[in-house]
């Protein structure tokens, strides 16, 4: 809420204090409170970058037929969210044989 930065604001004045903030809507944030941070953003890692990982998940899975092709699809469709992959990685262990939709 506004009253709620305006507060944090005055708070973080204070000296020998450490704050670490998290948000969806960083632009909802008061500008004064922004400009006292240093911004991270934390978003998901290209495709690409998660091939590595998919790869083992459908190694363990027992999915050894998954293509790059596959799993960058998996990597696609699940957008970052973690547990999305582990699912369609399962359901591709499940049904190895069959090409993975896009």
């Amino acid at each position: 809420t506004k009253n709620a930065q305006k507060s944090l604001k005055a708070v973080m004045n204070a000296k020998n204090m450490g704050f670490i903030l998290t948000t969806n809507f960083i632009t909802q944030v008061d500008m004064g409170i922004r400009d006292r941070c240093h911004l991270l953003e934390m978003n998901a890692s290209p495709p690409i970058a998660q091939l590595p990982l998919l790869r083992r998940m459908a190694n363990d899975a027992g999915w050894h037929s998954a293509s790059d092709t596959d799993l960058t699809n998996i990597a696609i469709q699940s957008r970052g969210a973690y547990r999305d992959m582990v699912r369609r990685v399962e359901d591709g262990a499940l049904t190895q044989d069959q090409p993975i939709p896009v």
